[in-house]
């Protein structure tokens, strides 16, 4: 008699569309431009600090690359 809702998960993209959407609902151009460079800052921001290596890495980073050329050279 009654169906059943079905509860349809959204895929994670979708779910960031909704959310651009609401964000950029209503604005003009000036206010859209100035939004999406402040996207691409904080984008450009986290790729810097990915890059960014710690002192522990600094330290392993020629026995990382040594291990890594070793293991290659074995595979052959």
């Amino acid at each position: 008699m009654f169906k059943k809702k079905k509860h349809v998960e959204l895929d994670p993209l979708e779910q960031r569309l909704d959310t651009i959407s609401d964000l950029t609902r209503g604005l003009g151009r000036k206010e859209f431009n100035s939004l999406m460079d402040a996207v691409k800052s904080v984008f450009e921001a986290r790729q810097k600090l990915l890059n960014v290596k710690t002192e522990d890495e600094k330290e392993m980073e020629p026995i990382d690359s040594a291990e890594k050329i070793l293991e290659k050279e074995t595979r052959k």
